[in-house]
């Protein structure tokens, strides 16, 4: 199934446009890294991804059993989440340019 994935991930659409990475970019990866139990590769692939994928998790959770603190849970989670992905973007950018 995995394979599968892979072979099936989502185009970014601004990479598309303009030739230039999105924050986003390479989450879907990092994603499926982590899937396949390569979790050094996937936090270098998008350190966000296993975290976001965390949320989603308790996201589901938390819609199914209606956990009494899981709206402050999941903002705080969301705040770390694009927290990660703004430093790594920026990062990104002040390493290797805004388009790569």
């Amino acid at each position: 199934m995995l394979d599968w994935l892979e072979d099936h991930l989502l185009d970014c659409p601004m990479k598309a446009l303009t030739g230039c990475d999105c924050p986003g970019c390479g989450m879907q990866r990092s994603i499926l890294l982590m899937l396949r139990g390569d979790w050094t590769a996937s936090i270098a692939m998008h350190p966000a991804g296993i975290p976001t994928a965390v949320m989603v998790l308790f996201l589901l959770a938390h819609l199914k059993w209606k956990f009494s603190f899981g709206a402050a849970v999941l903002k705080w989670m969301f705040i770390f989440v694009a927290t990660i992905t703004t430093i790594n973007y920026i990062l990104k950018i002040c390493l290797y340019g805004p388009c790569l």
